[in-house]
Order: C-alpha cells, then structure tokens, then sequence
C-alpha cells in the first residue's frame, strides 16, 4: 500500500482540482478533457521516470539495459495510445469542449498545482523515501501504462457525452462522472505488481 500511496495521492489531487474548477470556476467539460490531456503527459513524463530509477534491489548499472529499453518501450507505447486517442476524438473533444481556452479561469494556476502534486509524489513518494530503490522497472512500466490507459479512456468517453444520458446533464454532473471514472480507474492500476520472486 505505501508503495500505491503517491499514485493515489496525486489522482486525489487531480479530482480536488477539476471539482474546484466545476464548481468554484465554472469550468466546462472541455477544460477538464484539456486539464486531463495535460496530467496524461505529466503521467507519461513520470512513469518514464519511474521506471528509469527503479532499481529493484541492484545498483543503478546492474539493470540499466533493462530499464532503458523499459523506457524506450513505455515511450513508443504511450505515443501511439496518445497517437490513436488523438485520432479517435478529434471532432468530438471540439463538439463537447464549447468555448475553451488556455486562458480559462484559473486553469493555468491549477495545472501548475498539479505539476506540484505530481513532482512531489515522485520526488517525496518514490525517490526520498527509498521506494526507488526496491520498485521493479515492469511493475512500474504496467503501471504507467495502465494509468495512461485510464486517462486517455476517460478522454474518449467524455469527447462521447454529447449524446446519451450526459447530453443534457450541467458541466458539473458530467464532471463528476469523468473524475469518478478516472479515480476508479486509477485506483485499479495503481494494484498492478508482480508475483513475488523465490
């Protein structure tokens, strides 16, 4: 679990930030899609991270060719999920987004806290407390893919809404569901791991 708890922490940060934003911003569906594409990078910055520094026991070089190529691997995979979400929600993220625009009400303060959340759970949650220095690079590659993989799966479902249920919901209720889909989501993949070793 101490392991899971900066994931956790930074995907709770997330969901704070997009509901101030819903309710106290008056943001629409359209600037949380952006602020998710935008903590999709950050997840995919730090996952590559994460699994660079994973040390799984061993010193830095013991492993690096393994790591690297983990990296090298994360990075072409998490490019062409970014590539085909790009791709498969391309005229519906601009039907759903309604007037959008990087100078929303506080978003560019909203997006540097989550920068904060997510520096400091990787720096505090995974190199200061030691954690680097037992994680498994795959676990870590699993994991960053699977986070990914939930982020860009509630980015298409909510460039979707604009029919359904959700079609005549208010920003809020809508909202609500994407952070509740996202969290569960997250909340999964942050379980990833590997059986243990003999």
């Amino acid at each position: 679990m101490a392991e899971r708890r900066p994931i956790l922490l930074a995907s709770a940060l997330s969901a704070l930030i997009v509901l101030y934003g819903l309710i106290f911003l008056e943001w629409s569906v359209g600037v949380v899609i952006a602020l998710y594409w935008y903590e999709m990078l950050l997840i995919a910055g730090f996952a590559l991270g994460r699994i660079l520094f994973a040390l799984e026991g061993k010193g830095f070089f013991k492993g690096l060719f393994l790591r690297l190529f983990l990296t090298f691997m994360a990075t072409l995979g998490m490019g062409l999920i970014m590539f085909f979400t790009i791709m498969l929600s391309t005229g519906s993220v601009a039907r759903v987004s309604g007037t959008f625009s990087i100078s929303s009400p506080g978003f560019s303060l909203q997006k540097d806290l989550l920068l904060i959340g997510y520096w400091a759970a990787f720096l505090v949650g995974f190199l200061f407390n030691g954690a680097f220095l037992r994680a498994d690079p795959a676990v870590e590659f699993l994991r960053g893919m699977g986070r990914l993989g939930s982020v860009l799966a509630v980015i298409l479902l909510s460039s979707r809404l604009d029919s359904g249920f959700f079609a005549n919901s208010t920003p809020l209720a809508t909202g609500a569901a994407i952070i509740i889909a996202k969290f569960l989501g997250e909340h999964w993949t942050s379980k990833i791991q590997v059986a243990e070793k003999d």
